[in-house]
């Protein structure tokens, strides 16, 4: 942290010791640290939204966004075992669209700011807002696979896998090297019943992380479901024993 901090003090155009420290900060749970300094240089800047120089309202924009991101990571929680997450009160992520709504009217075109306001959304489970942002985000930046895994997966949690799959399928597409989409695609196609599909995908990744429990736990369900039910339970039963038998996966 404290390395990349000063990278950062020194160039502060730097997204990749951005990213790293904030990346840290969150293993420490030292988000609100994040928030705190990035408070400190908006307040610095004291920008008045209306007199932005042209130059200069991308970086204020992106300073706004850089809070929200740290707002959303303290206002939300996993929500269970899905990959999506959910606010602990709509109060703090309310706090969160309103440093994006500030970023998004410095910037229109910030497709970032659209994204993350897509995910506050969706974590406030205001699924039809979200879509209208990750629409947003994906119309300025049509490269944009985050956006279409992440729209993807709203349409999952609205039970419309069909159009998950079309989003998702995009996604990789675009970037065959995100594994996550992957792990995305399976669950999608397991709700399609599209078995034998979804087991190829849980292959793949569990050739790239041999003991990571859930990927053998899917893949029990996977065989169960194809009418493999002992090889399904033998996968489970791995799955217990990487877990230690701590809990049940």
């Amino acid at each position: 942290i404290e390395d990349f901090g000063q990278s950062t003090r020194i160039d502060e155009n730097n997204q990749v010791a951005k990213n790293n420290l904030a990346g840290a900060r969150r293993k420490i749970g030292d988000l609100q640290q994040t928030v705190d300094d990035l408070s400190e240089k908006i307040n610095k800047t004291n920008p008045q939204i209306t007199i932005i120089p042209n130059d200069q309202k991308q970086k204020v924009s992106n300073l706004y966004l850089e809070r929200a991101i740290a707002k959303y990571e303290l206002s939300t929680q996993p929500k269970g075992q899905k990959p999506a997450r959910i606010c602990k009160t709509s109060l703090n992520c309310n706090k969160v669209i309103d440093d994006l709504a500030i970023s998004i009217q410095i910037d229109p075109n910030n497709a970032k700011s659209h994204r993350i306001l897509g995910l506050t959304y969706r974590a406030l489970e205001n699924f039809d807002h979200a879509l209208i942002s990750f629409n947003k985000s994906i119309e300025l930046n049509e490269s944009d696979e985050s956006s279409l895994s992440e729209r993807g997966w709203t349409y999952m949690e609205m039970l419309q896998p069909d159009k998950a799959l079309q989003d998702i399928n995009e996604s990789i597409t675009l970037n065959p090297q995100n594994n996550h989409t992957y792990r995305l695609r399976s669950w999608v196609l397991m709700s399609l019943g599209e078995w034998e599909k979804a087991k190829t995908d849980v292959k793949l990744l569990l050739n790239l992380y041999p003991q990571d429990p859930n990927l053998h736990y899917l893949l029990g369900l996977i065989n169960i479901n194809s009418g493999l039910t002992e090889e399904g339970i033998q996968n489970i039963s791995l799955a217990q024993n990487l877990l230690g038998g701590i809990s049940e996966p």
